[in-house]
């Protein structure tokens, strides 16, 4: 409880006021949760620095006798003042409370907060008292220990604490006193200027790289991917390294891209799958090949290549993926296409993106390799 100013025991929930006990007994004398106010009592002796307020309950109901699934007896707390009495000594290490029932309002901060009961005893001195009755409503027990049977709020809990003492506060400091600048007012309003523009400067800088970050996510998305996300992304690492527009591409449920450039046609499929390349995934790329070669009889086979960007098995961490096996490869080498896993497209495109390659150098790898594209750092 030291870990802070001020601690709260709340003691108004229903569910405190239960005692399953055997038939045979019969007068209620406990609660079901004892134990936790035994444990209390001993944090609360063993504390040394921090205020304590225990809010006692209202006139709730009191059930006992537990049977077959259900309390089967019960009544009003102010009926059974000393077992309530008794109840509370296993919390508070102090003699009797002694409670006594009465509905009475008391004024905090020109509001009125109803209780249920107060204290008999004014112990070391009464904080709170009820209006026209004058009955103790808040008490002190101790320089840390207070009891309250005000039913406190939390809108109110602040004005209360005020009220006991709990809280102290500074009359409040002139806008004109503020402005009087002595000591070394200055110097300190100038390192707060200068950091906060630091602060400031840093913060855009964060705004700046979490879109970057943001930015390389959706690109690095293209392992995992498929569909329109896959293809969008794709298309937009292919334009920017090969300089070209894929805007105007027209999807005829073919080809997935043509990129005609000058000197190099690059027709090609992207596909993202769970499983590994397979040789259907091949077959169709070459079947899209032969198809745009007889459409376009004035092309030169040297000068159109077919690719395959695949993110396969897109389902799994890199690092347990599959190679794609040597039969696939073989069959797109005879094809005279090229397999480009998307993890080899980021490779590149993040050499491209650091100047490290150019267009030129992108269209060359693309152009002159066959079978599977490796590409290591």
């Amino acid at each position: 409880m030291d870990e802070f100013e001020i601690n709260v025991i709340d003691l108004r929930d229903d569910n405190i006021w239960r005692y399953q006990y055997d038939q045979e007994d019969d007068e209620p004398f406990n609660i079901n949760c004892i134990k936790d106010f035994i444990n209390l009592q001993i944090m609360i002796d063993n504390s040394t620095k921090t205020k304590i307020l225990i809010i006692l309950p209202m006139n709730l109901n009191f059930y006992f006798n537990y049977y077959r699934g259900a309390y089967i007896h019960s009544d009003e707390l102010k009926n059974i003042t000393y077992d309530l009495d008794c109840i509370l000594a296993r919390l508070i290490s102090s003699e009797a409370i002694n409670l006594l029932y009465e509905n009475t309002k008391t004024d905090i901060n020109k509001e009125s907060i109803a209780a249920s009961f107060y204290f008999k005893s004014e112990c070391n001195g009464t904080l709170t008292h009820s209006d026209g009755s004058n009955k103790p409503t808040t008490i002190r027990l101790n320089d840390n220990l207070l009891l309250t049977t005000l039913d406190l709020n939390i809108s109110k809990i602040d004005d209360f604490f005020r009220v006991v003492g709990l809280i102290n506060e500074r009359e409040n400091i002139p806008l004109w006193v503020k402005e009087l600048h002595m000591f070394d007012d200055q110097e300190q309003k100038n390192v707060i200027d200068s950091n906060n523009k630091v602060i400031n400067e840093s913060n855009n800088n964060i705004i700046e790289a979490s879109k970057v970050i943001e930015k390389n996510n959706e690109l690095k998305s293209i392992l995992c991917s498929s569909g329109d996300d896959l293809v969008r992304t794709v298309f937009e690492i292919l334009e920017d390294m090969f300089k070209c527009n894929l805007a105007d591409f027209e999807d005829k449920k073919q080809e997935d891209f043509l990129i005609e450039l000058e000197g190099k046609t690059f027709i090609g499929e992207i596909k993202g799958v769970n499983h590994n390349v397979k040789s259907d995934n091949i077959t169709q790329l070459d079947v899209h090949y032969q198809s745009y070669l007889e459409e376009n009889p004035d092309k030169s086979e040297v000068n159109v290549k077919a690719l395959l960007i695949i993110a396969h098995q897109r389902n799994k961490l890199l690092s347990t993926r599959e190679p794609i096996h040597k039969k696939q490869i073989a069959l797109a080498g005879r094809n005279g296409s090229l397999i480009v896993e998307t993890i080899t497209l980021l490779k590149i495109y993040e050499k491209y993106k650091k100047g490290n390659i150019s267009p030129d150098d992108c269209i060359k790898l693309f152009s002159e390799n066959i079978g599977l594209l490796e590409y290591n750092d």
